[in-house]
């Protein structure tokens, strides 16, 4: 592991700390990159401005991939800091993206969290319903609701949530429509971040 790889890793582990990002500029300088560099002391020395961007700007090899939606990214202080896409599309490149920026808010332009009569509103393991049998017993046709989380998102989820388990769903619920959408993002986050440590000591994920 180099320098830069030291450096960047720090980043990543400290996203708030701006010390950790000039003395990666500095480090992009030595090696030949002085815009890169440049850049990102121009956006530290301008905390304010913001950026949204595609997402292959944030992570060039992702350009050899087709997407199913649009994605784009904020840049911010000279790194992403937060990516808005399909959620297919960020389980499948997630891992990319953490590896090389200290994202810290996750958008999935395709889940919606769903209102119910209570007045809370929610998401659901996708994988606890639309794998029972029990379910498509009953006439369900099968479908990606846009309220539905892989297992993997769902099980992260944080913050005041109710859980409601029964024979063929599993909901985590909520006060708001503000808070789902700010568990869901931290569930994001967690998931894009485990990836990135675990890349660090083995097998590259994607």
């Amino acid at each position: 592991m180099n320098d830069g790889e030291l450096l960047l890793h720090n980043i990543l582990d400290n996203p708030a700390d701006d010390v950790v990002r000039l003395v990666y500029a500095d480090w992009l300088e030595e090696q030949g990159d002085a815009k890169r560099a440049a850049a990102i002391r121009w956006f530290i020395a301008n905390p304010d401005y913001y950026q949204f961007v595609p997402i292959t700007e944030f992570v060039p090899s992702l350009t050899e991939f087709k997407f199913s939606g649009e994605v784009c990214g904020v840049w911010h202080r000279g790194f992403g800091r937060e990516v808005r896409m399909r959620c297919a599309d960020f389980m499948t490149h997630a891992g990319a993206i953490f590896r090389e920026h200290p994202v810290e808010r996750v958008v999935l332009t395709d889940r919606e969290p769903q209102p119910q009569h209570t007045g809370r509103c929610g998401w659901m393991n996708y994988y606890e319903v639309f794998d029972d049998p029990v379910y498509f017993s009953g006439g369900h046709a099968p479908r990606f609701e846009n309220y539905a989380l892989p297992r993997e998102l769902y099980l992260l989820l944080r913050g005041d949530s109710d859980v409601i388990e029964n024979s063929n769903n599993c909901w985590a619920m909520y006060r708001t429509r503000e808070d789902c959408v700010s568990a869901l993002s931290t569930a994001c986050v967690t998931y894009g971040r485990q990836l990135a440590l675990a890349s660090r000591s083995g097998p590259t994920p994607t």
